[in-house]
């Protein structure tokens, strides 16, 4: 069997799912049924185990379990899977060099603000965070890293430490001591929102398929608001309900069934505005990360973002 070689590295909320829903419909490609098996994260997947003594998470982790995803791959050019921590992963780019060096990378980041406002929401949703309010989850992260305030149901703790995924192009850099620039692809989420069908060709011509191939361009993965929230949390939000469904059904079967299930759960809604004082104080804190990612991609975000 050929080693899969494509991976959307990240970040989360800023159109992964999108991009691997598009990508998914191309002759030429084939994406894993379950997005995220998180299998290269290797550093979230121990850190997990230790902080609940026994491993409830993470359920790719060897690298047999991990190719039955590919079962279905038959005689598709691109084969991949979109893990979205993996940026932020500490192990991913060398373990992912490690079983395929000529894969390519694509990462996707976001104006810091309005990701990190997105990712909590996110995190509140399906990833254990017990803070509501951005700002006082934000608060709470030095913490975090002593160990304190996490819920029993945080996946990964360090998941949590926000501050972390803001750190673009120290994350950049862990991919490129592996890989060669021209194995990268960067994308910024404002060119994806707004001129999607341009970039989607781009990342075709990134891939050498057909670039002339047009999706259903859909948005795949807008906020989410709970329904019933106790439902969730004795179903969704169980790893042993998760485990179960595993054993009892394929890859692809409990991909399904988890949409199915998500969709009837969930309500989608756009989120309230964030607070402007605060939105300007998370700005001066991200402005020095904003302007090193412009210079390296010799482009100005600063003002494109309104860090000016």
């Amino acid at each position: 069997m050929s080693k899969p070689n494509l991976f959307i590295v990240g970040h989360p909320r800023t159109g992964t799912s999108s991009l691997h829903n598009y990508l998914n419909q191309h002759p030429d490609v084939f994406m894993t049924s379950i997005k995220e098996p998180n299998f290269f994260a290797s550093d979230f997947r121990i850190e997990s185990d230790n902080y609940h003594k026994k491993s409830l998470y993470f359920p790719y982790r060897t690298e047999r379990d991990y190719l039955t995803l590919y079962v279905k791959w038959n005689n598709e050019k691109i084969a991949g899977e979109a893990s979205a921590t993996n940026l932020c992963s500490k192990t991913s780019a060398k373990n992912i060099f490690n079983f395929n060096p000529k894969a390519k990378i694509i990462m996707m980041f976001r104006e810091p603000v309005d990701f990190l406002y997105s990712y909590h929401s996110a995190a509140v949703f399906s990833l254990g965070e017990n803070y509501k309010n951005l700002k006082t989850a934000l608060i709470v992260e030095k913490e975090r890293r002593d160990g304190r305030c996490f819920s029993k149901r945080v996946i990964a703790p360090s998941w949590l430490f926000y501050s972390e995924f803001i750190k673009y192009t120290e994350q950049i850099n862990r991919f490129l001591k592996y890989f060669n620039r021209d194995q990268v692809k960067i994308i910024i989420f404002d060119d994806f929102k707004e001129n999607t069908e341009i970039i989607f060709r781009q990342v075709l011509a990134f891939l050498d398929v057909d670039s002339s191939f047009k999706p259903e361009f859909e948005i795949v993965n807008p906020n989410k608001m709970l329904k019933w929230p106790r439902l969730k949390r004795y179903t969704l939000d169980s790893p042993y309900f998760r485990k179960a469904l595993r054993l009892l059904f394929s890859a692809d079967a409990y991909a399904g069934m988890k949409k199915f299930y998500k969709n009837r759960i969930v309500t989608y809604k756009p989120r309230d505005t964030l607070d402007e004082d605060f939105r300007k104080e998370l700005m001066t804190t991200y402005k020095e990360e904003v302007d090193k990612l412009g210079q390296f991609l010799k482009r100005d975000v600063i003002s494109q973002w309104g860090y000016d």
